[in-house]
């Protein structure tokens, strides 16, 4: 089955027109991924993710794997633009 990128950049729009004003120019920006369908390679994983710019924090028990970035400019396009990419890694793994 292929990714949704498109569902998934509308999720990053809608979750921007839920914050309002107050978001602050730059910060640091942490993106959480679950592996639902597969049993990925984390280490390939976790150091594709730093080769690309990343961060990586990996709560094992909670099957959940965080790719920190920046700080970046918080707008739609700055953000979507680091978590496309970080999905793009994460799903060759």
């Amino acid at each position: 089955m292929a990714h949704d990128f498109a569902a998934q950049r509308q999720g990053t729009v809608d979750s921007f027109a839920l914050m309002g004003p107050g978001v602050p120019l730059r910060a640091m920006v942490a993106f959480q991924f679950v592996a639902e369908e597969m049993a990925p390679d984390w280490v390939r994983a976790t150091a594709a993710l730093v080769a690309a710019g990343f961060s990586v924090r990996r709560d094992e028990a909670e099957g959940v794997l965080e790719a920190v970035v920046g700080p970046i400019a918080v707008s739609v396009e700055e953000v979507w633009r680091w978590e496309k990419a970080a999905t793009e890694v994460l799903l060759k793994w």
